[in-house]
């Protein structure tokens, strides 16, 4: 058996490195189905399967995220703009939009972190750009003004193909 260790390793490593290339790389446009998730208060089923939205992925222990809510509240005034909560349980997440301002049309908390993985987030905060049901830009870092400007509003602006 110890013999095989090493093939072992090696069997799990290329089969980690398979699926991280399968996955959309950060701040790319992508065109993927938005997968199937649920977590309290929120589920792909409750968003909008036509038009184009955010889906920001955030915590309430997180800096950066805290750092680029202001953005999300601009933004949240002319799209709309829903999210989920990572790590986080529903009380903290409700302090966190008390004192900061609640930019989602409808949020949902994942305290294990499981839509995380179906999502292929890799830490918040994670913005998703839908339309139409399909993932077509991943932000995975704190989104600024200037993101905006030159990344989100084209892609709002976008004519649906």
């Amino acid at each position: 058996m110890r013999n095989f260790i090493p093939v072992i390793i090696f069997v799990v490593l290329v089969a980690i490195a398979g699926i991280a290339m399968m996955l959309p790389k950060a701040d790319k446009q992508t065109s993927m189905p938005l997968p199937d998730f649920t977590v309290s208060g929120l589920s792909a089923k409750d968003l909008p399967q036509t038009g184009t939205y955010i889906l920001n992925l955030f915590a309430s222990w997180c800096v950066p995220c805290e750092a680029e809510h202001p953005v999300l509240i601009k933004l949240g005034e002319t799209v709309p703009v829903y999210g989920v909560a990572f790590m986080n349980k529903k009380d903290d997440v409700e302090a966190f939009l008390t004192r900061l301002g609640d930019p989602f049309r409808k949020w949902g908390y994942d305290e294990k972190g499981a839509a995380s993985i179906v999502l292929g987030i890799r830490g918040v905060p994670t913005t998703l750009v839908i339309r139409d049901g399909q993932i077509i830009y991943r932000h995975e870092q704190p989104l600024l003004d200037s993101h905006v400007e030159t990344i989100i509003k084209p892609l709002l602006a976008e004519p649906k193909s």
